[in-house]
């Protein structure tokens, strides 16, 4: 990704706070997120689902039984 891009969403995120904020990609892997988001998912998920090697995807942290859906 080019810097100008990064740059902005970087912006954008920053300046979301104190709300939780993302950036997605079309699989919904997550890419980036502010800190808000980051405290919020730390809380709210176990920790394998954060040592994962690949990216945070969305659907599966909301639908997979051991992560966001008890």
């Amino acid at each position: 990704m080019n810097q100008s891009p990064r740059r902005a969403l970087d912006h954008m995120l920053s300046h979301h706070e104190p709300y939780p904020a993302l950036v997605m990609n079309s699989y919904w892997e997550i890419l980036r997120a502010n800190p808000t988001d980051s405290r919020l998912m730390a809380f709210l998920l176990n920790p394998p689902a954060t040592a994962s090697k690949e990216p945070p995807n969305v659907l599966r942290l909301l639908f997979y039984p051991g992560f966001l859906r008890p």
